[in-house]
């Protein structure tokens, strides 16, 4: 088998393990009203079955490397396949709140394990070239899912399916991440890192440039999170529209962000990285602005609202990507550490900053406009700081 095919069925194989994450959270954005009236929850509480999953899921980062090293690649990555199918089942057959709970915490280490060690498939199974040419298309994976994984909740609702129904749907995916490994695993080598990344976290954690591009990344995640676990509410009861019409939000922020990746590619020839997520920064802090002063002063019609929302992930879509990579740039290194903790600190960063104003703020446009431009100028101030205190800028 040539390399290229080799990789081609490794890319097919591992393209929904990475995509577990983003399912198991954006799948029920569309029923979490709906949850919420089955199991008489106020809208706090449903929060938190969004919180406690990003915080698991932050945390997993930091325990693959281990857990990997003690029971193997291979038996790790089947059990949490196993892990999650089982869970996400569970879930689909409670009614407890408080257990329902527990499940989702393990379905998210479920599901970042099978993110963490895909990646790590990559890197171990293939050399040079390829490597990059697998991780960027997983990533782009990765990344829409995210956006298209609501749309397919609304799709099993629209066909007379219930929140339950998403779940046991999810348990199925586990259940075909299970059966792609046992006849698909002799695609990839399965030795373990020689390197124990955790050695490798002091030193990133105390970097500067770390940090002064890393906060970029987790903006556009915090801005997500509250689009994301906004958007039900504020198209279901603000405007009075139907699933379908959360589904057109949704596409038309796919089609705005991935269009704003290809703007990013013809932007960074012409500015250097920090200028430009700079000034996408602004611009956010622009947009949240306007939302707020005019939901303020008078309704905002929902084609309004939408071009708004398109505005939002086009400039989003122009600084996520990169700001991630940029981040990682200087750590060649101890790549999978600088990525383990890239993504242990957006994810629990999302859990502190995002999770709290969704608590502290209720489900309207104008609270979308406050939470959103809250987290843009917290951001804002953040590196504006490690800028002037240490100068760090990124190269061309």
């Amino acid at each position: 088998m040539t390399l290229q095919k080799r990789l081609v069925l490794a890319i097919l194989s591992l393209a929904l393990p990475v995509s577990l994450g983003a399912f198991s959270m954006d799948m029920v954005l569309p029923v979490l009203p709906e949850i919420a009236r089955a199991l008489s929850l106020t809208p706090g509480q449903i929060q938190w079955i969004l919180n406690l999953f990003v915080l698991s899921f932050a945390l997993c980062h930091l325990l693959v490397d281990p857990m990997a090293d003690r029971m193997g690649v291979y038996f790790l990555f089947v059990a949490a396949a196993v892990g999650y199918a089982a869970s996400s089942v569970c879930i689909g057959l409670s009614s407890s709140y408080a257990l329902i709970l527990f499940l989702r915490v393990v379905q998210a280490l479920a599901a970042c394990t099978t993110l963490v060690l895909s990646m790590a498939l990559i890197t171990q199974t293939f050399h040079s070239s390829y490597v990059t040419r697998g991780h960027t298309i997983l990533s782009g994976v990765t990344s829409l899912g995210p956006l298209l994984a609501p749309i397919a909740g609304a799709a099993i609702i629209t066909a007379g399916g219930s929140w339950r129904s998403i779940f046991f749907m999810l348990g199925l995916a586990g259940c075909a991440v299970l059966i792609l490994f046992i006849r698909r695993g002799k695609v990839f080598r399965w030795h373990a890192e020689e390197e124990a990344p955790q050695q490798s976290y002091g030193k990133i954690a105390a970097s500067p440039y770390f940090w002064r591009y890393a906060i970029y990344a987790s903006t556009g995640m915090w801005w997500i999170f509250i689009f994301f676990s906004s958007m039900p509410f504020i198209v279901y009861s603000i405007y009075d529209q139907g699933v379908w019409a959360l589904s057109l939000v949704f596409l038309a922020a796919s089609v705005c962000f991935l269009a704003g990746g290809f703007l990013s590619a013809h932007f960074l020839r012409r500015i250097s990285q920090g200028r430009l997520f700079d000034r996408c920064i602004v611009i956010q802090l622009v947009l949240s602005a306007v939302l707020l002063l005019t939901a303020r002063t008078l309704p905002v019609p929902f084609p309004a609202f939408i071009g708004w929302i398109m505005l939002m992930q086009l400039n989003w879509g122009v600084y996520f990507g990169p700001a991630i990579s940029t981040a990682l740039q200087g750590f060649s290194e101890s790549p999978v550490a600088a990525t383990a903790l890239q993504g242990f600190q957006q994810y629990a960063s999302t859990f502190l900053v995002a999770g709290g104003v969704l608590i502290v703020f209720g489900r309207t446009v104008t609270d979308l406009g406050v939470m959103s431009l809250i987290v843009t100028a917290l951001s804002a101030c953040i590196g504006l700081f490690i800028k002037r205190r240490y100068g760090v800028e990124a190269a061309m």
